[in-house]
């Protein structure tokens, strides 16, 4: 027979003031996409990826593409850690993929591009008009 839980503040140690999901603020970076590869490097160290939201205002499907390196990654060259498609004509409506609460690492740094095609080996320009905003620290 089970006998009654009860819950004291002992029992309570954090408060939801004093909690946080995250070991620390996320830094977010924005990028607008132009018409190439948008090729970036966003940290040059070990980090972790906590959020993304991503609009895509033109009428062609994209691909986002991270980069385990501590350099900014080199668009079909460099080995793809994940690619995101990031559907065409959004119209305002954000892509918001789901992350662990404790982040995607990256062991050597953060590195991304945005392609116009989702192979690995792909380094077609992307269109300008994606609002891509990486939340990492």
């Amino acid at each position: 027979m089970w006998g009654r839980f009860v819950l004291t503040a002992a029992l309570l140690p954090l408060t939801m003031a004093a909690y946080s999901p995250f070991p620390s603020p996320a830094t977010p970076t924005r990028i607008i996409s132009t018409a190439t590869d948008n090729a970036k490097s966003i940290k040059a160290s070990a980090g972790q990826l906590y959020g993304l939201v991503v609009v895509n205002t033109t009428e062609t499907i994209a691909y986002l593409k991270f980069y385990d390196t501590a350099s900014t990654p080199t668009c079909g060259t460099t080995t793809v850690a994940f690619t995101l498609p990031i559907p065409a004509g959004s119209a305002g409506a954000p892509l918001t993929p789901s992350f662990p609460v404790s982040g995607v690492t990256f062991t050597n740094g953060i590195g991304l591009c945005l392609t116009g095609g989702g192979a690995e080996s792909d380094d077609t320009q992307a269109t300008a008009g994606v609002f891509i905003t990486v939340l990492w620290n």
